[in-house]
């Protein structure tokens, strides 16, 4: 089975109000968090969801 991986790569800082925010440097995908852990949970919910459809086709031409 061939596993096709992709780097990343995201921009994090903390808002005005103490949250945490990441957006994407190469991808158009921005997500939040309380905390840390939270962002970190965050960002890779939304890199799944974000690049699902790649995924779907992918394992369909296999």
């Amino acid at each position: 089975m061939c596993t096709k991986m992709r780097l990343v790569k995201f921009d994090t800082y903390q808002d005005e109000d103490g949250g945490w925010c990441a957006r994407g440097i190469d991808t158009d995908i921005f997500t939040q968090g309380e905390t840390l852990d939270e962002l970190r949970e965050n960002i890779k919910e939304a890199v799944e969801v974000h690049f699902e459809e790649e995924l779907i086709t992918i394992i369909s031409k296999v």
